[in-house]
């Protein structure tokens, strides 16, 4: 079991910095077009299931 539960913070870490560097390109080409772009958290909601 902590295996697993190692794995599930290394695989929420990676989720969150791939998100990150995701959401870093969304707002760049957003705010390049006068457009307001969404909260990280909601962004977010994209990659939880």
């Amino acid at each position: 079991m902590e295996s697993t539960k190692k794995d599930d913070k290394k695989s929420s870490s990676f989720i969150k910095e791939f998100a990150l560097k995701n959401y870093k390109t969304y707002v760049a080409h957003y705010e390049s077009r006068q457009l307001i772009p969404i909260p990280f958290h909601e962004f977010l909601k994209n990659y939880n299931s």
